[in-house]
């Protein structure tokens, strides 16, 4: 593919989560100055990782360091998108970087709020708080600008051979002309989840599949009969003037086993749902519903023929990971799609959302959650719906003290996968399963060697450490 990407940059495109105290970081404020405010390091979007390297790069080093988010709100999936830490298995351990991480000050905070422990996803404006509160430190210092995008028009990004010097952002809620301010760092680090810096930037990227020659993955571009979210049971495609319903690809040639595409993962709206009749807002009806976009999922519903369904046998409903629920806070749950039609909408809107405008962005992220919210809708009211399912549906709502600006939705969208950056390592198949086979290998190791030392009822074996190495692969 050849959309903006010729040579390779020095910019960094990482997440960093390394150590840090229980407590971080610091205060900022907006620039409309058109000097160039310089600093250190400058860190483009305020994800989780965004935060982590801002932090990560202030921790005592005296380096200069700015935070700069796209949107109003700083946190990403964890705070706006409502989804908190919850895929976290180990919240001590070293997956979150250990206690000292700046992931695990940020679930102190959610602990210290909740009078408990592990509280992996809270409640939004409990996440939000947080997360405002890890980057109002003062100890850090920390430059935080909220509603700072990078600037659309040309020469955003200013190189110098392949080192980025300065990139230029805009309020995005200015209109055209408004004043824009210059950010010069001697390192840049993009943790957006668009990638702003790093396309415009003109270094190597893509999206979508790579075929599987590419890097010799068995499991590479498109599979053959891959058994994730195909349909259970056989539904009519067509209209009666025999043209495909909405959500049907029309190609008429399928593309072969191991070729790359454009595509890219479903976006969605992670919500806060709950069956309790004091915070539950029924699901609501959204602008320009039409009930025709949903024809498929009716078909399917009724081709289920089945007295049992229910709202989880259309998506997952998974509880808040480590919510402390008591009789006065009911028990939240997540709303993430699942199954063969959920609420993530067939269609080509992701791929656009990657290689788009910021136009074309909100208008990805307004179509995204129509078709999420006609979705609960037309299985909660439509009378074609079969009962059971109907009144299940009906069961749920949205948590009514969740986003009130938003409609009780999640204020960021969940971008799964966006562009990547193809720099000199690459991220492939082989050496994901190499590095597994690398950690299985060590574990086996110490586990029969724990078990060896008390048969032996050794207590020391310097030795067998020092010469018996696990082998490199």
């Amino acid at each position: 593919m050849s959309d903006g990407r010729s040579s390779s940059v020095v910019a960094l495109v990482v997440c960093l989560v390394l150590s840090l105290p229980s407590k971080c970081i610091g205060t900022g404020g907006r620039s409309t100055s058109s000097a160039p405010l310089d600093f250190d390091v400058v860190v483009y979007g305020a994800s989780p990782g965004g935060i982590a390297a801002a932090i990560t790069a202030a921790n005592g080093t005296g380096l200069r360091v700015a935070l700069l988010e796209p949107s109003p709100h700083v946190g990403g999936m964890s705070g706006p998108g409502g989804i908190g830490l919850r895929d976290t298995a180990q919240p001590s351990g070293a997956v979150m970087g250990g206690l000292r991480s700046v992931m695990h000050a940020w679930l102190h905070l959610n602990d210290v709020y909740y009078k408990a422990s592990g509280v992996l996803q809270p409640d939004a404006t409990v996440a939000q708080d947080n997360w405002n509160t890890l980057v109002a430190d003062p100890r850090y210092n920390l430059t935080v600008v909220r509603n700072a995008a990078l600037d659309e028009a040309a020469g955003a990004v200013v190189k110098s051979g392949l080192a980025i010097k300065s990139i230029r952002t805009v309020d995005p809620r200015q209109a055209p002309g408004e004043p824009t301010t210059t950010w010069t760092a001697r390192v840049f680090i993009d943790a957006s989840y668009e990638a702003d810096v790093l396309i415009a930037s003109g270094a190597d990227w893509t999206y979508g599949r790579e075929p599987n020659s590419t890097y010799k993955e068995s499991l590479g571009g498109i599979l053959p009969n891959p058994s994730f979210q195909r349909f259970r049971v056989t539904v009519d495609p067509f209209w009666p003037n025999g043209t495909l319903l909405d959500g049907v690809d029309p190609s008429e040639t399928l593309p072969l086993p191991g070729d790359g595409d454009d595509r890219v993962m479903p976006s969605s709206y992670r919500a806060c749902i709950t069956t309790d009749k004091t915070l539950r807002a029924p699901w609501p009806r959204p602008a320009n519903y039409d009930e025709t976009r949903y024809e498929l999922l009716i078909r399917l519903a009724v081709a289920m023929n089945n007295t049992n369904l229910s709202l989880s046998d259309f998506v997952g409903i998974y509880p808040y990971n480590g919510y402390p629920a008591t009789p006065t806070r009911p028990l939240r749950y997540d709303l993430c799609e699942n199954g063969e039609l959920s609420t993530d909408q067939p269609s080509h809107l992701y791929s656009a959302y990657v290689i788009g405008n910021r136009t074309v962005r909100a208008s990805v992220r307004s179509a995204v959650l129509n078709w999420v919210a006609g979705w609960a809708y037309t299985l909660a009211n439509s009378q074609r719906i079969p009962a059971p399912l109907r009144a299940s549906a009906s069961s749920w709502g949205l948590c009514n003290d969740a986003w009130p600006d938003t409609g009780h939705w999640p204020e960021q969208m969940y971008v799964r996968e966006g562009a990547r950056l193809v720099g000199d390592w690459v991220a492939t198949q082989v050496r994901a399963c190499s590095a597994v086979i690398r950690v299985m290998r060590e574990f086996v190791y110490h586990k029969v060697f724990n078990l060896v030392e008390k048969l032996l009822s050794v207590s020391r074996a310097p030795d067998l450490h020092k010469h018996s190495p696990v082998m490199p692969l």
